[in-house]
């Protein structure tokens, strides 16, 4: 994944939806890893959402803010009433580096309306900088 104008330098190198990620001594864990979730019914609840990100190249970027938004399937409503699931904005305890800025976003009670593709925008200074999608499916 690499990066758009005006950030043509800076690379989102990692972005890991999960359930925890813990830091300890300046490592990351990450458990629970996925892009897809199941449910037997909708609205569905997921107790908890961690988005772990590791940016690069982030020293000649001018990167000053960090946020994300994750947004339900437009087939839902029409475009104009659609509303983000969550939005958080630069995490406390986000650790610059001398070339990436890393942490982790957290979430709890996400609800998800309907099956179907959920959009996660990665923002740089208010900006979408990249794109993660994420499947809602319904468990057979």
């Amino acid at each position: 994944m690499t990066g758009r104008y005006p950030f043509q330098s800076l690379k989102l190198s990692i972005a890991a939806i999960c359930e925890y990620a813990l830091e300890s001594r300046g490592r990351w864990t990450l458990v629970g890893t996925f892009r897809q979730l199941e449910f037997a019914a909708f609205p569905a609840t997921l107790n908890r959402l961690e988005v772990y990100l590791l940016l690069t190249d982030v020293t000649t970027s001018g990167v000053s803010r960090l946020g994300l938004s994750l947004w339900p399937p437009s087939t839902d409503v029409g475009v104009e009433e659609l509303e983000p699931i969550l939005q958080g904005r630069t995490p406390a305890g986000m650790a610059a580096f001398p070339e990436s800025l890393e942490g982790v976003f957290r979430f709890t009670d996400v609800v998800f309306p309907t099956p179907g593709r959920y959009d996660l925008y990665v923002e740089v200074n208010d900006d979408v900088f990249e794109l993660i999608t994420l499947f809602v499916r319904r468990s057979k």
